[in-house]
């Protein structure tokens, strides 16, 4: 009897957390992820190295983040944050690049 007990109790707790809220993220952390790479952005982008679709990152994040979805803001927020940086580091390994002559 006790194991059929502790095979229940143990079920009962799983499903718990299988149907636990979806966001581990507040808003809070979502601001600060968004925050985070237009500030890095901004670094790429008054280098001229900007990629293509990292602004649009941005606004989806935002949007994301007014509808509640703070895991998915905080996710696109640091992708396109990662995107800065790597755009920043591409204007410095190109610093130097053009024709060789």
């Amino acid at each position: 009897m006790k194991k059929f007990l502790s095979l229940a109790a143990m079920t009962v707790m799983v499903a718990a957390c299988a149907s636990a809220p979806e966001n581990v993220h507040s808003k809070g952390d979502a601001d600060g992820a968004i925050a985070a790479a237009e500030h890095e952005l901004s670094r790429a982008n008054k280098l001229g190295f900007e990629w293509r679709d990292s602004d649009k990152m941005v606004k989806a994040a935002k949007e994301a983040n007014k509808e509640g979805k703070f895991d998915e803001a905080v996710k696109l927020a640091s992708k396109a944050k990662e995107q800065g940086t790597m755009a920043i580091e591409q204007a410095q390994e190109q610093k130097g690049a053009g024709p060789k002559y």
